[in-house]
């Protein structure tokens, strides 16, 4: 009895877990779906380099949420969102081993503390600190890259793992190009993961992409 009173303790922190994560997907394209989250994870992995160090970057970032005792909701949401774009763009900088595993939990504990500083600071003046922390991460990290000369380059990677007949059979240019800056959200510049990305938007929220496609259409003109 007592043994199955822990295991249900123990898998209901792990779905507790599981929704945080897959809501820090979601979040990057201002949406509260879990099940968006989870289905943006896992198109991720169309190029597995950025994929699985955004993970390890969202992962890193709710371990030390969970150590440092982190309980208000919103702050959460705001470290794991950050986290994750922080460790997305480490992928897309440079090639996944088990230095940049480390690289990932230093750069998501340095945007912890962007997050924690900035939002104190934003928040006396009723302003949201949104990506501002990893922005602010993202340029630490271009800037030292030079100085990270033992990381291979991710960029061969990516070229060589991106899929040109996807995009040759898109029917206009404009549409490569939408889907490009969809996958740029996610540092996967990339028109399959974009459309992946617009498509999973659509089914989910189908006046977003309308909204999406109005955007681009006026910035792009």
């Amino acid at each position: 009895m007592r043994f199955s009173i822990i295991n249900k303790i123990y898998v209901e922190k792990f779905r507790e877990a599981a929704r945080e994560i897959a809501t820090a997907y979601s979040t990057v394209v201002f949406l509260d779906r879990p099940k968006l989250g989870l289905a943006l994870l896992f198109a991720g992995f169309v190029h597995f380099n950025i994929a699985i160090s955004g993970l390890v970057g969202v992962l890193a970032s709710w371990s030390m949420a969970e150590i440092l005792g982190l309980r208000i909701i919103t702050f959460r949401r705001l470290v794991l969102y950050n986290g994750l774009l922080s460790g997305l763009f480490t992928g897309y900088l440079f090639q996944f081993d088990i230095l940049v595993f480390f690289l990932i939990f230093f750069v998501a504990a340095l945007c912890l503390v962007f997050t924690a500083v900035g939002d104190s600071m934003l928040q006396r003046h009723g302003l949201p600190i949104l990506s501002i922390p990893f922005t602010l991460t993202a340029i630490t990290i271009a800037l030292g890259r030079d100085h990270l000369s033992n990381l291979a380059d991710a960029s061969p990677y990516f070229i060589a793992y991106s899929l040109p007949s996807f995009a040759s059979s898109l029917p206009s240019e404009w549409l490569i190009d939408l889907f490009r800056a969809m996958g740029s959200i996610f540092c996967m510049p990339d028109p399959l993961f974009g459309g992946l990305l617009f498509l999973s938007i659509a089914i989910v929220s189908p006046l977003l992409p309308v909204l999406l496609a109005t955007g681009f259409a006026i910035g792009f003109s």
